[in-house]
């Protein structure tokens, strides 16, 4: 079976911001590509500050995927 955006959308819906709400519902992911089995996406943090403290989200959001 063929991984789909849709497969990696849902898996990064399960990917909880300490703030609240999760990469998903906070609109956080740009430049979502699936290509031959390789998934690339951007998570675009709202502010510097922000995306300073997000390193662990996005070691979460790289396993995720790749489960």
């Amino acid at each position: 079976m063929s991984l789909t955006k849709d497969d990696v959308l849902t898996a990064l819906s399960r990917i909880d911001l300490a703030d609240g709400g999760t990469l998903t519902s906070r609109d956080m992911i740009r430049a979502l590509a699936v290509e031959g089995g390789v998934v690339r996406f951007v998570i675009e943090a709202p502010e510097a500050a922000m995306a300073a403290r997000m390193e662990g989200v996005r070691q979460s959001a790289e396993a995720a995927v790749r489960a």
